[in-house]
């Protein structure tokens, strides 16, 4: 058998099967449809900006509890800075950070 023709019979069978469940998708949908047409939810540009205002608030609001509670107050020991560390560059320093400090972050 040529390849040709079995792509063909391929495509004949792929397209009768698609047909036949588009049928039963369609005949459910219309046996199952709602008597109240469906509606698309659309918010104003006041109602957005409501939205908006309110997502500003929260963060502010986020922000300033982290501002209050996160303070240098809070950690345990000194940090020493070395010369010649570039940490934007890819350098830190040598060493590990210990789980007192990770902990202070944390809480």
């Amino acid at each position: 058998m040529k390849v040709e023709r079995l792509k063909n019979i391929i495509k004949e069978a792929t397209r009768e099967v698609i047909h036949e469940e588009l049928k039963e998708i369609l005949l459910e949908a219309v046996k199952n449809r709602s008597s109240s047409p469906i509606t698309e939810n659309t918010i104003s540009p006041q109602q957005q900006e409501g939205v908006r205002n309110g997502l500003r608030t929260s963060y502010r609001d986020i922000l300033g509890e982290t501002a209050q509670t996160m303070t240098t107050n809070n950690l345990q020991g000194t940090f020493q800075p070395q010369p010649g560390i570039d940490s934007a560059n890819g350098t830190l320093p040598p060493g590990q950070v210990s789980l007192d400090q990770i902990g202070a972050f944390i809480k």
